[in-house]
């Protein structure tokens, strides 16, 4: 999130629960913590997105304000470390921390869970043009099961079952955030993995299929819950 976000996380038997609160809520999460840079099957999110201004959709919509930022690339997939710094290179970033995880790594129990307010951004970022709108605060906190199977289906349906989005600021007369709830949706009541599967690929998915479960949203001081 490019350090413009913190990120809590806490522990009962057989689940977690993540809250996530921003200040900078676009610059955080379209600008940074989005996975929209690809390397091979890998997948790139941090800072490093902001500094390259990649993937180059997001940033011809969205005028953002400058940032300096430290340059950190997380990296989700198989991608080598030699790989990633010759994209970075190649990007004229000459020097960034680095974070690799893998698909099914624990990390991804706090990492997936904290992209609620990515989801109910991006769809926003997908149905608007962005520029009348200003976010000035969001908050999220999903609970997930500690389970085994497939995580991302499991904890992107915790974020569609479960996940709790709060959005303050001024949404330029945008109306229909009803639509960025599960139920709201044409995969109400099919799982992430059962639609994964008929798309081929995460990729793939319908960009509907990634939405929370309740939607609270503040607009110019009213107060709207989905």
């Amino acid at each position: 999130m490019g350090f413009l976000g913190r990120v809590e996380y806490g522990r009962q038997p057989g689940r977690i629960t993540v809250r996530t609160t921003t200040d900078d809520p676009i610059a955080a999460t379209l600008g940074c913590q989005l996975a929209g840079w690809t390397l091979g099957s890998s997948m790139i999110s941090g800072s490093v997105r902001f500094i390259a201004k990649k993937p180059s959709f997001v940033f011809d919509k969205i005028h953002f304000d400058e940032h300096k930022m430290q340059p950190v690339a997380c990296v989700e997939g198989d991608a080598t470390p030699a790989s990633i710094i010759a994209e970075l290179q190649k990007r004229g970033i000459s020097s960034a921390e680095i974070l690799m995880t893998e698909e099914n790594s624990p990390t991804q129990y706090v990492n997936i869970p904290a992209r609620a307010i990515e989801i109910a951004l991006f769809r926003l970022f997908m149905m608007t043009s962005m520029n009348k709108i200003r976010v000035s605060k969001a908050v999220s906190t999903v609970s997930a099961p500690l389970s085994t199977g497939d995580m991302s289906s499991i904890l992107n349906d915790a974020i569609r079952n479960e996940g709790r989005v709060t959005l303050i600021g001024d949404f330029g007369g945008f109306k229909d955030f009803e639509t960025l709830v599960t139920r709201n949706t044409h995969f109400s009541k099919k799982t992430f993995e059962e639609v994964m599967k008929e798309a081929g690929s995460v990729a793939k998915c319908p960009v509907e299929l990634f939405s929370v479960a309740h939607l609270t949203v503040v607009d110019a001081g009213k107060t709207r819950v989905f």
